[in-house]
């Protein structure tokens, strides 16, 4: 599984095994000025080489934890933390990027 955390100033990617041990982590600016697509690249660039590095192709899952209101779609809605994000389909955007379930 990868775990996500987004906030306002980081963002925190996570690769986690079948029992929800962390194999393996990183952590950078989350750079929130570059727009929900080039951060959901990002997330799925630094996902990828930790799946590489153990022997992954994709993830079984992805999770997300993020500092906003959320549908049942995945849909952001005025993330406080993220100014310049309004309503954006996250949810769909990491789905598309992993091919797994969010």
């Amino acid at each position: 599984m990868v775990a996500i955390d987004l906030g306002g100033t980081n963002l925190r990617v996570a690769l986690m095994d079948g029992r929800a041990r962390m194999l393996e982590r990183d952590h950078q600016p989350t750079r929130a000025e570059d727009g929900p697509e080039r951060v959901a690249d990002r997330i799925a660039e630094t996902a990828r080489r930790m799946l590489a590095k153990h022997g992954l192709e994709r993830p079984l899952a992805v999770g997300a934890a993020l500092a906003s209101p959320i549908d049942l779609d995945g849909v952001m809605y005025r993330p406080p933390n993220l100014d310049a994000w309004q309503v954006v389909p996250f949810g769909a955007l990491l789905a598309e990027r992993f091919g797994a379930p969010v």
